[in-house]
């Protein structure tokens, strides 16, 4: 048998690539499917793992299945009546247990729309990246509307700052676009687009009781287990930005959910901002398991952010970060960014 000697970057049968969606009620997921398989250069390495919200009771959301699904028999489907569901943490956490020792991972919204060879791309990008097995490239998307033939996939990216809150612990702050010619270190993923080595698919990345609170516990988690957040360079994905009317229904949602009790005595005690005396609170945060390599601390140092104090340094609104050191140096921080 002839040894290809194949380079390390390059994207095989083996690359097998497992999507995780977790969808509500969502008529965009159809298409979605579609763009997903059809975009994708080996789309037979494609597997798709869908917590699928919608209702099983009557009719309400037949216009959800105009669309055929795409080869079915590369799609996971747990489906549960919109009724019952509890947030997007309790979502992703059912998404997740689809998978099935696919090699990497796409985390994706269930409105999402992808560049011509994505997969490919993604692929060869992160085996670049000498790392070992724990990076993941984030970032946030472009718009894009579901009534266009969407081709546009611009260049530059968002960077993505964190800024503290004291009634939902943080905020996301999208902050100006930039040109960056590598992959660079950020310190807050976003849902709507993570790619990683399933690596971390052995460990529960959500918390399903935290409701909608996701995203810091997720890095959170990555983090203590040794992971590397990076900003992605490219755009392969585009994300369809819900309308103002929706927005507004969407926060006033997410701010009810966010100040349920229960959350919030979960999220303090597991950033410790307030230890609780509850015995399921604990077992909920000892469940989610933190990792050994790196602590709360050294996020906080890392990030800039004071969750106790609930202070934030201004690199951390800007979204500017250097890679995890064991001391972090805002100077350097800044020098760092200004190469960029």
């Amino acid at each position: 048998m002839v040894s290809l000697n194949l380079p390390q970057d390059s994207y095989t049968k083996e690359d097998t690539i497992f999507v995780q969606i977790a969808s509500y009620r969502d008529p965009e997921l159809q298409h979605t499917l579609q763009d997903l398989f059809k975009k994708a250069k080996r789309p037979e390495n494609i597997f798709v793992g869908i917590c699928h919200q919608y209702d099983m009771k009557g009719d309400e959301d037949n216009h959800l299945f105009t669309v055929p699904f795409p080869r079915k028999n590369q799609i996971r489907i747990d489906a549960i009546d919109y009724r019952q569901s509890n947030g997007c943490c309790f979502a992703r956490n059912r998404s997740q247990k689809l998978w099935k020792n696919e090699k990497w991972t796409l985390m994706i919204d269930s409105h999402s729309r992808f560049k011509e060879n994505w997969d490919e791309i993604l692929v060869c990008d992160i085996k670049k990246i000498n790392k070992g097995s724990k990076v993941l490239f984030t970032g946030y998307p472009h718009h894009y509307n579901p009534e266009d033939n969407i081709t546009n996939f611009p260049e530059l990216v968002y960077l993505l700052g964190i800024k503290l809150n004291s009634s939902t612990l943080y905020n996301s702050n999208t902050v100006n676009f930039v040109k960056i010619k590598h992959p660079v270190s950020t310190s807050y993923p976003y849902q709507g687009f993570v790619f990683f080595d399933s690596f971390f698919m052995n460990e529960s990345l959500f918390i399903e009781d935290a409701k909608f609170f996701d995203e810091l516990p997720f890095l959170l988690k990555i983090f203590t287990h040794g992971g590397i957040t990076l900003l992605y360079d490219k755009n392969v994905v585009n994300h369809f930005w819900i309308n103002n009317e929706d927005r507004s229904i969407n926060v006033s949602r997410s701010k009810t959910i966010l100040c349920d009790n229960n959350t919030k005595k979960i999220i303090d005690h597991l950033f410790m901002v307030k230890k609780s005396n509850c015995n399921n609170i604990k077992e909920i945060v000892k469940k989610f398991n933190l990792g050994k390599t790196r602590t709360l601390r050294d996020y906080e140092r890392f990030s800039g952010l004071d969750f106790r104090k609930m202070k934030y340094r201004e690199h951390s609104k800007q979204g500017i970060f250097q890679e995890w050191q064991e001391v972090s140096n805002i100077q350097t921080i800044k020098k760092i960014f200004q190469k960029i």
